[in-house]
């Protein structure tokens, strides 16, 4: 039963809320209403260039924060940790595989083996430390530093 209770990471229900909440809902929709504003509703007959170019601008601003929120949290949705390796979706790496541990910025885990690699946001989950020695006690590798 130790072992298994090793290998159970809880996510940070608070940060999750905080990213799902701010960057995929609020921020996108003041910034769609933004731009609805300052154009006038969109009306296209009457907009200027100027106007125009707010309302793309706006939009692509959107999506750009949506495809980061994104991003965001699919480094801690979804991650299962268990006897075999890491798992994300269809993405597995067992722990023999792991060829190498890295920490490219602040909350960031990447594991990479079998060429392949599975990018892991470490500040999601309640105990970021504890996984990350987990993982590089599990895959034989060095505790990787900033």
């Amino acid at each position: 039963m130790a072992q298994i209770d090793e290998l159970r990471f809880a996510l940070d229900r608070t940060g999750v809320a905080l990213i799902a909440g701010l960057v995929l809902i609020v921020g996108p929709t003041t910034i769609l209403a933004t731009a609805y504003v300052l154009t006038h509703g969109f009306d296209f007959a009457s907009a200027t260039i100027f106007e125009l170019i707010v309302a793309v601008v706006a939009s692509l601003l959107a999506l750009v924060m949506i495809r980061a929120g994104g991003r965001e949290l699919r480094g801690g949705l979804g991650v299962r940790v268990d006897e075999h390796g890491v798992h994300r979706g269809g993405l597995s790496i067992a722990w023999s595989e792991i060829e190498a541990l890295a920490v490219p910025e602040f909350g960031v885990l990447d594991i990479v083996g079998a060429g392949k690699q599975l990018r892991l946001r470490t500040y999601l989950f309640c105990e970021p430390k504890r996984l990350t020695e987990t993982v590089a006690r599990r895959s034989g590798q060095p505790i990787p530093s900033l």
